[in-house]
């Protein structure tokens, strides 16, 4: 019977470890769902618009307890919601009930949040690293990497481009394919809050009272 008991104890904490360090991965087929929410606060064509029948009350669906403290914007990705946290992971909830989908470890403290283009993530890195990543999901391989300093807590992918800003002052377009700088503007200022996009421009407020209207294809000011 005692060794029963211990039995019982190893297998649960098997179980229990093997649900803290499940990896992360995409599967081909959940490609073929539509992604609800792969940029930074929500899909440019978004409008904000409610019918008036939402009277403000929420009710809690699930919540789930995490190790460390958020560290950058959550996001929605084929229906899982993408919680980036301080313990150098990126954990994957299932949107619907809150199931942990498991995780993606990264080699430093995430700087952003997640956002994506197919099965490809994109995030970037703080602290020492000062990069952005690219990895595709199916296989949990590295695509390739760029410098950027200090990015902002946000990014947004806009047709083929990944912009990102930084605390240094760059507004920079990055290929999602490969990588490639297709252009940067400096804004001479701090850019601690993350580029949006509407109306065929990106928008980047800077710390020096300024807020800049940028073309997408060329990253020159419009005003």
């Amino acid at each position: 019977m005692q060794a029963l008991k211990y039995i019982t104890v190893i297998a649960l904490l098997t179980l229990l470890l093997a649900g803290c360090s499940s990896k992360f991965k995409l599967q081909r087929e959940e490609l073929n769902n539509e992604i609800a929410w792969p940029y930074f606060a929500g899909p440019l064509e978004s409008s904000r618009f409610t019918d008036g029948q939402f009277d403000g009350r929420l009710i809690q669906s699930w919540s789930h307890r995490t190790n460390g403290k958020p560290a950058g914007p959550l996001t929605i990705y084929y229906g899982q919601l993408v919680y980036p946290g301080t313990r150098k992971k990126i954990e994957f909830f299932d949107l619907k009930t809150g199931e942990y989908r498991g995780k993606l470890k990264i080699k430093g403290y995430i700087g952003s949040g997640l956002v994506a283009r197919d099965s490809v993530a994109f995030y970037a890195l703080g602290a020492n690293r000062n990069r952005v990543e690219a990895v595709n999901l199916l296989n949990r391989k590295e695509l390739w990497r760029r410098p950027v300093k200090d990015a902002a807590p946000g990014s947004i992918i806009l047709e083929n481009s990944l912009i990102v800003s930084s605390d240094d002052g760059w507004v920079i377009a990055l290929d999602v394919n490969d990588g490639s700088r297709k252009w940067r503007f400096d804004t001479e200022s701090r850019c601690q809050a993350p580029p949006s996009a509407g109306h065929g421009l990106i928008f980047q407020p800077a710390d020096n009272d300024t807020l800049y209207a940028l073309r997408p294809d060329s990253g020159t000011v419009r005003w």
